[in-house]
Order: C-alpha cells, then structure tokens, then sequence
C-alpha cells in the first residue's frame, strides 16, 4: 500500500508492478487451499488479509493501490477516524501545541508550566547529554519559543 506502482524484476527478467505480484501470489495461495478443501485454512488467511488490509487504511489512513476501492476505503477510513477520536486520549506531544497545556518532564515527573523553566530544562539536558539528546517534539518548542521572543524584541 505504500509504494504499489514500484516495479521488480520477477527472477531477473520479468518487470511486475508490486501490487499485481501481491494480489496474484495472495490469490494462487489461497486457491491452492480452497481446492485442497482446506476450508479452515483458507478463511483463516483470508480474514487475515481482510485485517491486515483495515488495519492499514484506519492507522496509517492512505488509500490503497486499485482505485475502484476509493470510496470504499473513504468510508473505512472516515469511520476508524470516529472510533480514534471518541476513544483515544490526547498524548502528551499533542496537548503540547495547546497554549494551556502541561508538559511533564519525564525524570522528575514535575509539570513545566512555562516557557523560561521549559527553557532551563532543555539547556540543562543539551549541557549534560548534548543537542542530540533533545527529542523532535522538544526542538520544536524550543524555536518556536525562540520566535516568540525574537518578534517580541
């Protein structure tokens, strides 16, 4: 589902589209089973594949490679959008971008209520670990409170 149009080379000599050597190998496995009389089996992979197949249009929320499923798939995905947003609680990175969030620091268990003292945190991590050890979510934060003081200058 994420790169379907890429082209291999079926041993070394015949060029097939990822998503057509998926559905055929999918397709031979399971007729193989279902004419064995392997019924367990058979739906067994079958429901897997059903599975495996929402699994990624809910969690990663791209559409898959055939285009006649389009609106299928907008349905599932609109519908496991629904489901995440009624059950899941905001993570700590995501209450990060509201203005009148806490963020915690993680070795104290002590809320960082504002900017200077988020500030000293993260200039007392870089001294004693380096730049490196800052997180994307802690970088990001620290330019934008840098902008904010730059304009306010």
């Amino acid at each position: 589902m994420l790169l379907p149009e890429v082209e291999i080379l079926l041993f070394f000599a015949i060029p097939v589209k990822v998503k057509w050597l998926i559905v055929g190998t999918l397709g031979i496995h399971l007729l193989v089973d279902l004419s064995h009389g392997n019924f367990l089996t058979f739906l067994l992979y079958l429901s897997s594949i059903g599975f495996g197949y929402t699994y990624a249009l809910t969690i990663w929320g791209i559409h898959g490679p055939f285009r006649r499923l389009h609106g299928l798939e907008r349905l599932i995905i609109r519908l496991g959008n629904r489901f995440k947003r009624k059950f899941s609680q905001p993570t700590i990175y995501e209450a990060s971008f509201s203005s009148n969030s806490k963020i915690y620091d993680f070795k104290t268990g002590r809320a960082i209520l504002t900017d200077e003292e988020f500030m000293d945190a993260c200039l007392s991590k870089i001294a004693t670990k380096g730049k490196k050890s800052l997180t994307v979510m802690e970088r990001f934060r620290l330019r934008r409170i840098s902008k904010r003081k730059k304009k306010s200058q």
